[in-house]
């Protein structure tokens, strides 16, 4: 009967310790959507910004040919330096993320939810790296140019007002400037698809916790 009895409270407490790691579990899910629906919308933020430079950076062919011609050229500088000047950072919320490593919570869930999650997490970084590396790294490299190529006493609010927009005729200065914004806008290109392929991923997530907890 002793025997009996203590089987019986060891039943019941591993019961409650399993209880209580699953509800742990589907807090941990319940809060990773959560820092989902968060990701997508800045996601949206940041492709909108992509796209604005995408946009603006067009006529840069165009733009090369009018300034081998005219080299003040503002209209089609204007949109040039517009469209080159910095780039929103994905700012995403890792809060779950973050415990799930730390805490050792990726054990509280199933595979498949733990294999998603981890899937994202490694979009995300390899996101976050080119980001903080190649497009970063030609950013600066082209504002190193622009400030040996532009004259400063006639930018004003981001924009070329009247007067001399170079500051040097030197075709070499000029070349590397195109050359580097070329390269930009391949980057911009670039990250929007790895940006529209994270967002979905984002999605496809939240819609197979929704399916499966009905979040929301």
């Amino acid at each position: 009967m002793l025997f009996l009895a203590v089987f019986c409270g060891f039943l019941a407490e591993y019961q409650l310790e399993h209880k209580i790691e699953k509800d742990r579990g589907n807090q941990y899910i319940l809060s990773f959507f959560q820092d989902l629906k968060y990701d997508t919308s800045h996601l949206t933020t940041v492709m909108n910004s992509y796209k604005e430079k995408e946009q603006n950076l067009s006529v840069i062919s165009k733009c090369y040919d009018s300034v081998l011609v005219n080299l003040p050229c503002k209209d089609c500088l204007n949109k040039l330096f517009k469209g080159s000047r910095g780039f929103f950072e994905l700012r995403t919320s890792d809060r779950t993320m973050q415990q799930l490593k730390n805490a050792g919570g990726l054990r509280l869930l199933s595979s498949a939810d733990a294999d998603s999650i981890i899937a994202y997490d490694n979009l995300l970084r390899g996101y976050k790296v080119d980001e903080t590396t190649t497009f970063q790294e030609t950013q600066t490299t082209l504002r190193s140019i622009s400030d040996e190529l532009f004259n400063y006493a006639v930018v004003k609010d981001g924009e070329f007002t009247d007067g001399y927009i170079f500051i040097t005729s030197d075709k070499l200065i000029i070349n590397k400037f195109f050359n580097t914004l070329n390269r930009y806008v391949k980057y911009s290109a670039l990250y929007v698809k790895k940006l529209e392929r994270l967002k979905s991923e984002a999605v496809n997530i939240m819609n197979y916790f929704n399916r499966k907890y009905h979040i929301e």
